[in-house]
């Protein structure tokens, strides 16, 4: 396993595609306020975003997607000026096919039970959008048509597809667009960083020391520690310790490992200080994430 894919994983990122359909006259919509990553990807027809504080509006036209990693509040809708009450326009289904001058959307979410995602979107800008017209990767862009065509069709199996789609426009997202210049997803990219970055998430349990890391990226200790603080925001040892409690984090969540077994499998020798630590650093304990599973 590379380690985007041991990043991905750990996350534990779902698509959810909560509404598909067509908006026909005027309208306007904000699906944001569920705390998780919001998207929207328009299907046919055009719409306008509005954006809080921002005086201009931004077309956007069929295949263009709309991501909102951190939930930020927004507005689509069929006018560029004085948009429609918001929320109050019914969405109507494709029962009837592609009606004429609609607009089609695909709304929905990425959900996560993991505290390392906000590291991964605070970095984000509060709107990315994609447009079909530029995306050059060929897989995100064969997707993203797939998932386009797809929103048209009808039928109890139409829903689990567009969400299994989504699930893999997200992948491909946070490895191609997503990166940013700080954070966790910057780290596992960096070229200079990315090989001691892959045996650290890849191997939490080993007994890491900066002086070996440093080794691996070609580099002194002083200059490899200064450069791994300045992409993730904290120090190597801190990441080693945030990368193991995160493992471990999945493995409680998932229900797949007791306790004192996350805790010597990511590398501490008894349950006691593997719970101060979990609390310390993710704010919750051990128990607390075992009982939500249970729950």
């Amino acid at each position: 396993m590379n380690h985007l894919s041991a990043l991905f994983t750990t996350l534990n990122v779902a698509a959810t595609v909560n509404y598909n359909g067509q908006y026909c006259g005027a309208w306007s919509v904000d699906t944001s306020g569920n705390g998780f990553i919001n998207f929207h990807i328009v299907s046919h027809g055009q719409c306008y975003l509005h954006m809080p504080n921002d005086e201009s509006s931004t077309l956007l036209q069929k295949g263009d997607m709309m991501l909102f990693p951190r939930d930020s509040q927004h507005q689509l809708a069929s006018e560029q000026v004085s948009p429609a009450p918001l929320n109050q326009a019914q969405m109507e289904s494709y029962d009837s096919g592609v009606l004429e001058n609609a607009t089609g959307l695909v709304c929905g979410h990425f959900s996560y039970d993991h505290p390392i995602m906000s590291n991964v979107v605070s970095q984000l800008a509060d709107v990315i959008i994609i447009r079909a017209s530029d995306t050059e990767q060929a897989a995100l862009k064969s997707l993203l048509v797939a998932l386009v065509e797809h929103a048209k069709q009808t039928g109890t199996d139409s829903m689990w597809v567009l969400n299994k789609i989504a699930e893999a426009v997200m992948a491909l997202l946070l490895q191609t667009h997503l990166k940013g210049n700080k954070g966790i997803l910057a780290l596992v990219c960096h070229p200079q960083l990315s090989q001691a970055t892959s045996q650290l998430l890849e191997q939490p349990a080993q007994k890491w020391s900066v002086e070996q890391l440093a080794e691996m990226s070609f580099m002194s200790r002083t200059r490899f520690a200064s450069l791994f603080k300045e992409v993730a925001g904290m120090a190597p040892m801190e990441f080693v310790t945030y990368w193991r409690l995160s493992q471990a984090y999945q493995w409680l969540a998932s229900g797949t490992q007791t306790t004192l077994g996350a805790a010597l499998a990511c590398g501490y020798d008894n349950e006691s200080s593997f719970s101060k630590a979990f609390k310390r650093v993710l704010g919750v304990s051990p128990g607390a994430v075992r009982k939500q599973k249970t729950a």
